[in-house]
């Protein structure tokens, strides 16, 4: 079959990976579907054809190829697989990596059909095709929960629209602008006469209607970042802490290289030595933190007594520097024999220890699925963690001055905006996200986890703090601005006057970020419900 075939959906595939981070070019974004959708939207495909579901499959697997390339990095690094090994395991994951454009190619020939009617009317159906999108986008599992509205996370502006529409209501817009000009180009290429107006006049409302709405949300946005940035600039309060990147994300090979406690020992001097450093650069500090599993061991349920020495050099550094210190390590529940991937703070006399344990664990990296009811997988395969899951969402009680609460996070946690809010309504202040991104080497991976990280300090109004073990570790405010992002796999410290500030509840935060339910039901009865009432409409006599 020829690759012209597949040319369009290859091309928008280039175009949407651009349009995000590390390239960032997210303009792009709102053009990226264009040569895809026209390919599906003409009534008349030129030769060489190709069936538009493989095609669209094709598409979907260049996204993940060219995007989560990092992905053959991962269970190189942390599954110890060769490195051909490595790419089958990234060719299989790409090939129900990015899968909402093969639901959209399904019904592309539905949309085609309803779209000839009046220009008004077309105009409705381009946003319920765009609804549609969205729907299939938010139903499909996906490791990062990337949609096509984080794209925006390089748009300063136009982003602040995630407060009250969230990263789903952004994914509709952009879908909703590249429908409506991949109407123009479906129509102009199917005209049978040279004239070009015919086509240019039935696509005009939805090329206008996308304009408006752009033009809107420039309005909207610019609006909401004048307010925060206000609130920003008379918060009365400011928490001054210290986040600590020692560029460490190996132990076990330094452990390999120098024997187990000497790898203990380097990795807690290490801390120690950039903590001092951190202090020394702002005195007021009241808390450092350190990142995900900085603790090599667990904390407080000592085996030996090496364990016991670590236990008590954290809290003599926490007592003799009179700062708290937050942590990511392991913990332990010995009567259900159960580890945990956990955050620690203690305070600065050692008193009053507060334990956060994961809840979102990672597949294949933190547990294993269906291992519970087949404990023959965890012997198949033993590099996959079996950790417990925590209870949930939770608010720290820091002791600054004055006492604030933070919302903490491990990894990828930070990405599911549900847990978040539930956070935030238990009083939460700021968010505290500690996560080691070492397993997924220096490239694409650290920017797209920071940028999608970004939107939850949009949607809640709170500042984060984002630790990492090897990069990027940063602080994003209200806005979505990233400040002070540390370079990728060097040792780094990073003094943050940490602003808080009063904001209202968004709508986001108040309806549990509703866009994405709202398109699934909205496409529901938009798509299925004519089909049902016919399906169940009694037949005449």
């Amino acid at each position: 079959m020829p690759l012209l075939a597949f040319a369009p959906a290859l091309a928008s595939a280039v175009l949407y990976v651009l349009a995000f981070p590390p390239y960032g070019f997210g303009g792009l974004a709102f053009v990226a579907l264009v040569p895809w959708l026209v390919s599906l939207l003409r009534s008349s495909p030129p030769k060489p054809r190709v069936n538009p579901i493989l095609a669209s499959w094709v598409g979907c697997m260049a996204v993940s190829l060219l995007g989560f390339h990092w992905v053959a990095y991962v269970l190189k690094q942390f599954a110890g697989l060769p490195w051909p090994v490595a790419g089958l395991g990234l060719l299989g994951f790409s090939t129900f990596g990015q899968l909402q454009w093969v639901g959209f190619a399904w019904l592309a020939p539905r949309l085609r059909q309803r779209l000839g009617g009046t220009a008004l009317t077309s105009v409705a159906w381009l946003a319920a095709g765009a609804l549609a999108y969205t729907a299939i986008d938010y139903l499909l599992p996906k490791l990062f929960r990337d949609t096509l509205g984080h794209s925006w996370a390089s748009l300063p502006t136009l982003r602040m629209n995630a407060r009250w529409a969230g990263a789903y209501g952004l994914t509709f817009v952009t879908a909703f602008c590249n429908l409506s000009l991949a109407w123009l180009g479906a129509l102009w290429l199917d005209r049978d006469e040279p004239s070009t107006w015919p086509a240019l006049r039935r696509a005009l409302p939805g090329v206008l209607a996308s304009l408006a709405l752009l033009a809107a949300c420039w309005v909207t946005g610019s609006t909401l970042q004048q307010q925060v940035r206000a609130q920003l600039a008379t918060a009365g309060t400011s928490v001054p802490l210290a986040v600590i990147q020692a560029n460490i994300g190996d132990i076990e090979k330094i452990s390999a290289e120098t024997g187990v406690r000497e790898a203990r020992r380097r990795v807690m001097q290490t801390f120690f030595t950039l903590s001092d450093q951190a202090l020394a650069q702002a005195p007021r500090t009241q808390a450092v933190i350190w990142p995900e599993t900085a603790y090599p061991s667990t904390f407080r349920t000592p085996d030996i007594t090496e364990d016991l020495e670590l236990d008590q050099q954290v809290e003599s550094y926490a007592r003799t520097r009179r700062v708290g210190v937050f942590f990511g390590g392991y913990d332990q529940d010995r009567t259900l024999r159960r580890d945990y991937n956990a955050l620690f703070f203690l305070p600065s006399d050692g008193q009053g220890l507060q334990t956060y344990r994961k809840n979102r664990l990672l597949l294949f990296g933190e547990e294993m699925p269906f291992s519970d009811a087949f404990p023959q997988l965890r012997r198949w395969f033993p590099q996959v963690g079996n950790f417990g899951r925590g209870a949930g969402p939770e608010a720290l009680e820091v002791p600054t001055q004055p006492p604030t609460r933070a919302a903490p996070a491990i990894c990828y946690e930070v990405l599911f905006s549900e847990y978040m809010i539930r956070a935030k309504r238990k009083g939460a202040q700021w968010i505290i996200n500690v996560t080691n991104d070492s397993w997924f080497g220096p490239n694409a991976e650290p920017e797209l986890h920071l940028a999608l990280s970004s939107f939850r300090s949009i949607e809640l109004g709170i500042p984060m703090i984002r630790s990492t073990n090897t990069g990027i570790t940063a602080w994003v405010d209200p806005t979505g601005e990233i400040h002070g992002a540390t370079p990728t796999f060097e040792p780094a410290v990073l003094p943050v006057e940490l602003p808080i500030a009063p904001l209202p509840p968004s709508p986001v935060e108040r309806f549990m970020d509703p866009f994405g339910k709202l398109a699934v039901l909205a496409s529901m009865a938009i798509w299925i419900g004519p089909w049902v009432r016919r399906r169940f409409q009694k037949t005449p006599v």
